[in-house]
């Protein structure tokens, strides 16, 4: 989570920790993609260099939102390995898509309109009961 009185740098990411409380409180990560970029560092054969950059649709959410780490912005993955051991780790268990850098097919990141945070769905099923 940013550091109080710090700015939101991404509009629509999640951090891990709003993940999580997302999961706590009964919602599912859907669908997840990966853009792949080809990373700074040098490459061989044994080790290719590609940068991964993971979306993730949870259920009460609209579209795909990146992984963003502390300082805002949207995490670069290393290791596929890795990345995909920490959406395990979430309890996603379903596929995940890959696509390039600059590919047409992707889905769209949502608006800023789309997006809610953790504990917003009890205050709105309050709402509706009044």
């Amino acid at each position: 989570m940013p550091k109080r009185g710090r700015p939101r740098k991404h509009k629509t990411g999640l951090y891990k920790p709003e993940i999580e409380t997302f999961l706590r409180e009964g919602e599912r990560i859907i669908r997840a993609y990966v853009i792949v970029k080809p990373g700074g560092r040098r490459s061989t054969i044994w080790t290719p260099a590609f940068d991964y950059l993971l979306y993730v649709n949870i259920s009460g959410l609209r579209g795909y939102h990146p992984w963003l780490t502390d300082d805002g912005e949207p995490k670069i993955f290393k290791s596929f390995d890795r990345m995909l051991r920490s959406l395990r780790e979430l309890g996603y268990v379903g596929p995940v898509t890959l696509y390039d850098e600059g590919d047409p097919r992707r889905p769209p990141e949502p608006t800023g309109a789309a997006r809610r945070r953790p504990g917003d769905r009890r205050a709105k099923k309050e709402e509706v009961a009044e």
